[in-house]
């Protein structure tokens, strides 16, 4: 299945979560969404990423051992280890 997007005003973000989009929905994919739309493409920020996004309840689970966040036109990667 391709699962190519195209970027554009409305569609200005690629999230990416561990499940088979084929057989389920992940609630955490649908938070993740859910609150990039409420940050605002104008708001967001390597440290809003993490603040208003990664670690929301929702997002960031009980089970959650790491996270990361991605930018190519920055040239970073962050890994965030949860302890």
């Amino acid at each position: 299945m391709n699962r190519t997007e195209t970027l554009s005003e409305s569609n200005w973000f690629v999230a990416q979560g561990n499940y088979d989009f084929w057989s389920m929905n992940d609630p955490r994919y649908l938070a993740t969404q859910s609150d990039l739309l409420n940050l605002t493409q104008s708001r967001v920020s390597p440290s809003t990423i993490v603040t208003e996004v990664l670690h929301q309840p929702g997002v960031l689970m009980p089970i959650t051992i790491f996270t990361a966040s991605m930018s190519a036109s920055l040239g970073l990667l962050d890994l965030y280890i949860i302890a």
